[in-house]
């Protein structure tokens, strides 16, 4: 897609959003077609797929699909997961799994929100128990 001038950066964080809902979906059907227990791993700018190989998370690195992601500098993610704070917790830690997605097909509830730094807006994800991962518009007033 060709994109002429630049985009704000609700757009950009609508389009993160939009990103990480299909890599979540598509990693969860891997998961489930290949008989793998999947996991993702939060940063404060960015997020990665993780394999679960013997006893050990380790990064995907053979699919361009779910390779390890990073926000651009003008957003930022806050991860809250069910039971704990908001926050990203150990997510700085490489292989740290936050969400899982397992062969079983049940998944972590989770909520993500990806949003313009210093700006109101944004998107929240939210991975509901039914496995649908919804994205709501946050206000302009945050």
């Amino acid at each position: 897609m060709l994109s002429v001038g630049g985009q704000n950066s609700d757009q950009l964080a609508q389009e993160e959003a939009q990103r990480l809902v299909a890599l979540i979906e598509l990693a969860r059907e891997e998961a489930i077609i290949h008989n793998r227990e999947i996991a993702v791993s939060f940063g404060r700018d960015g997020y990665r797929f993780l394999l679960l190989e013997g006893e050990k998370w380790q990064p995907i690195s053979t699919d361009e699909l779910l390779r390890p992601r990073e926000l651009p500098p003008s957003l930022e993610l806050q991860l809250n997961l069910e039971g704990d704070p908001p926050g990203i917790g150990k997510a700085d830690e490489a292989n740290t799994p936050h969400l899982f997605l397992l062969s079983s097909g049940e998944s972590t509830p989770f909520e993500v929100t990806i949003k313009p730094a210093d700006e109101p807006g944004g998107y929240r994800l939210i991975g509901q128990e039914d496995d649908a991962t919804l994205i709501r518009k946050l206000d302009d007033v945050s």
